[in-house]
């Protein structure tokens, strides 16, 4: 009931304050506030065609990241979820955690995570495994691959929170990483030419002994089976052909 609440105010705030114009000038005063929307207002025009888009990306948004947490603060916010293959997205993870410190090779580290997976359950589809699971969950890098029970909770929580919406396609964005140029037709970048901004400054391990590892035939053997059945479900939730994207 208390989202609900939230929820409203959010959106009263969307409509009343944000379609159509720029970030507004906050003040106590409502005819300061005013004279300052009425500015914003007769500068539209000029705004569109020098305006300025918020992004934020990280990889970890769809794994921990509960829906209500970004939709209530931004509810008007454009998402956009790339899956990649849930095996070669581990060893692109497997590779950066090399890069700032993991000294565990591949498959311990593999190890590790099925192990919590099927202690929580999630390997049989017990009733609340997945949450158990993110309880102990920690670089979790089988479980991150698991992409059905991270979308679903969002394709649930998007019609609620864009009730004028006629399906969550118009507001969340999925793809597997070989359509990416489906994005900017999405955010309405088509006729746009892009100037981005951002912090390249990274963390690196400066231990230069890692080695390049590979699958075992055994591991990616256990791999493709776990993944299998889940890929399926997710397939048919998102109405995707399975032999297009071959995973």
């Amino acid at each position: 009931d208390r989202k609900t609440k939230v929820w409203t105010l959010r959106q009263h705030m969307f409509v009343g304050d944000y379609i159509g114009a720029k970030k507004l000038s906050v003040s106590d005063n409502d005819n300061n506030h005013k004279k300052n929307k009425d500015k914003d207002n007769n500068n539209n025009d000029n705004d569109k065609n020098n305006q300025k888009y918020f992004y934020d990306s990280s990889q970890i948004y769809l794994f921990r990241t509960s829906p209500e947490w970004i939709l209530c603060v931004s509810p008007w916010a454009k998402l956009v979820a790339v899956l990649q293959n849930p095996i070669q997205r581990l060893m692109n993870q497997y590779t950066q955690a090399q890069k700032i410190g993991l000294t565990l090779d591949l498959e311990p580290w593999l190890e590790k995570d099925l192990k919590f997976l099927d202690q929580s359950g999630v390997l049989e589809n017990k009733q609340g495994s997945w949450e158990t699971y993110l309880q102990v969950a920690k670089d979790a890098p089988v479980g991150r691959g698991l992409y059905y029970f991270q979308v679903k909770p969002w394709l649930e929580r998007i019609p609620e929170a864009f009730p004028q919406s006629k399906h969550w396609t118009e507001n969340l964005l999925i793809l597997p990483s070989t359509q990416v140029n489906t994005i900017r037709h999405f955010l309405g970048f088509d006729n746009r030419t892009l100037i981005t901004t951002q912090n390249t400054t990274t963390t690196t391990n400066t231990n230069n002994n890692n080695k390049k590892q590979d699958l075992s035939p055994k591991m990616k053997k256990t791999l493709d089976k776990l993944y299998s059945p889940f890929n399926k479900r997710l397939f048919e939730l998102l109405g995707w052909d399975a032999k297009e994207i071959g995973w």
